[in-house]
């Protein structure tokens, strides 16, 4: 049995073919589609989770909408439309596009469907003279962090998957620098009077795009884009993906950062507008646990003897076993190896016999008298 993973990624609807070595679900995963920009920036897509759905078979159909900017992506096993239920699928709203008079709201996880679910970020509220920064992207570990003010520069974007919220520009000087991902790095920085761009958020973080400096009403400085994540892993190719942050906001007659992929709300700006980042769904399954059935000839069986083995060390394999015998003596002293025993005995004198023993001096010789065995 093995995990796998399948990316879909083609925007709009279409008809998903269950794997045919599909055994079991371990999850359906959705991002929607994050809020496109106007002066205001977009809001991030919610994501969301269901390890529920039932009626799922190998080679079977199921269906479902992949979100572009500001759309919903969804997943359902049992019918051509949004569901309802998790036991049916997996639903995560799109962010909402910003316009010139309201900012862009993430997708709300009140209104997805999933058994795990988080919002999208909205974006920054004040644009003066700069754009706001977009919302960052909900995911599996947190709703997506809001985009900042653009308060005389551009906002940074807000940071995806937990992370943090983007910073607001300096009146008429810096932008704002993007938040960082969940894991507490990748915001890019804003732009300043020696580089006047926002910086993108750094690739594989989901940290939000820098805002852009301001130019003094000059045209040039762009807001940096959403970084992307990388928390899911495609078995195909190893491929990567994950939430995305909040582009950066802009200065006059310039664009903010789009939406980092996947979900990410884009930054706002005077003119022109950015896109926000298109969904995904992330379909995840066990593969079957195979039986296998094993035959062959074990040998040639013989009836099992239990012998009993005394003052024996047994070395060898189970179909040959050799022995050291170590030999059990009484009353003797052995020596030399194994297979030659050299005795040495010694018998207790019993009644009938008792030596004969004489003192030898200088001038007599020793009687021995022998003694019977």
């Amino acid at each position: 049995m093995a995990i796998k993973v399948v990316f879909i990624t083609a925007t709009g609807g279409g008809t998903f073919t269950v794997p045919s070595d599909f055994g079991s679900l371990v999850s359906v995963e959705a991002i929607g589609g994050g809020g496109s920009a106007n002066t205001y920036g977009g809001g991030g897509g919610a994501y969301a989770l269901s390890n529920a759905v039932t009626g799922l078979t190998a080679s079977g159909t199921a269906y479902y909408n992949v979100g572009v900017a500001a759309t919903d992506s969804w997943f359902n096993a049992a019918s051509n439309a949004a569901p309802t239920l998790t036991s049916q699928g997996v639903l995560a709203k799109g962010g909402t596009s910003g316009t010139s008079g309201a900012i862009g709201t993430g997708g709300t996880a009140a209104a997805s469907v999933g058994t795990t679910k988080f919002s999208g970020g909205n974006s920054g509220g004040t644009p003066i003279n700069g754009g706001t920064g977009g919302g960052g992207a909900g995911g599996p570990s947190g709703a997506g962090a809001v985009g900042a003010n653009g308060t005389g520069a551009g906002g940074g974007g807000g940071g995806s998957n937990g992370g943090s919220s983007g910073s607001a520009g300096v009146f008429n000087g810096n932008g704002g620098a993007g938040g960082n991902g969940v894991g507490g790095t990748g915001g890019g920085s804003g732009g300043t009077s020696d580089s006047k761009n926002g910086v993108a958020g750094t690739a594989g973080t989901g940290g939000g795009g820098g805002g852009s400096y301001w130019n003094g009403g000059s045209p040039g400085s762009n807001g940096g884009a959403g970084g992307t994540s990388a928390f899911w892993v495609l078995t195909s190719n190893s491929a990567t993906a994950g939430s995305g942050g909040g582009g950066g906001g802009a200065g006059n007659s310039t664009i903010g950062g789009a939406g980092g992929l996947y979900g990410g709300g884009a930054g706002g700006s005077l003119t022109p507008f950015a896109s926000g980042a298109q969904g995904i769904i992330v379909f995840t399954y066990n593969t079957p646990l195979l039986s296998t059935t094993a035959s062959g000839q074990v040998g040639t069986p013989t009836a099992g003897l239990t012998l009993a083995l005394t003052s024996v060390l047994a070395t060898g394999s189970a179909s040959s076993v050799a022995f050291n015998k170590i030999a059990a003596l009484t009353g003797n002293s052995a020596n030399g190896y194994v297979g030659t025993i050299i005795d040495t005995s010694w018998r207790v004198i019993d009644d009938s016999q008792s030596p004969s023993w004489a003192i030898i001096n200088n001038t007599q010789s020793p009687a021995w008298t022998p003694i019977n065995t």
